[in-house]
């Protein structure tokens, strides 16, 4: 027997996408409790500068961790992790200082 559209079923209809839109929300929130703070949109501490692709199955990343560099390469054998940089000198406020100050000796010699 066909069903005509009748008020009733327009509002059983609707009834039913409700009910599905609020199971899929639930879910959806039930995910999310679980799995909080795992993956996280915090910024990570090691950020990955570059990455080459040798071949298949070989690959080198360059990696940067608290102002060092290093390199990790990665094939069937296993890992490699060379540190290949190190944080870049300071200039010490002293020899700023005296540079400013040699700088205004000169210029009042001129």
């Amino acid at each position: 027997m066909l069903e005509t559209l009748t008020f009733e079923y327009f509002v059983r209809t609707i009834a039913a996408i409700l009910f599905v839109a609020a199971l899929l929300v639930m879910v959806v929130w039930a995910i999310k409790v679980r799995f909080k703070g795992k993956f996280s949109e915090k910024e990570s501490l090691i950020k990955v500068s570059q990455k080459t692709q040798l071949d298949t199955r070989h690959s080198v990343y360059i990696l940067a961790y608290d102002n060092q560099k290093f390199m990790l390469a990665s094939g069937p054998g296993g890992l490699a992790l060379v540190q290949i940089g190190s944080p870049a000198p300071q200039k010490s406020d002293d020899f700023e200082l005296l540079l400013n100050k040699e700088i205004d000796n000169q210029e009042t010699q001129a």
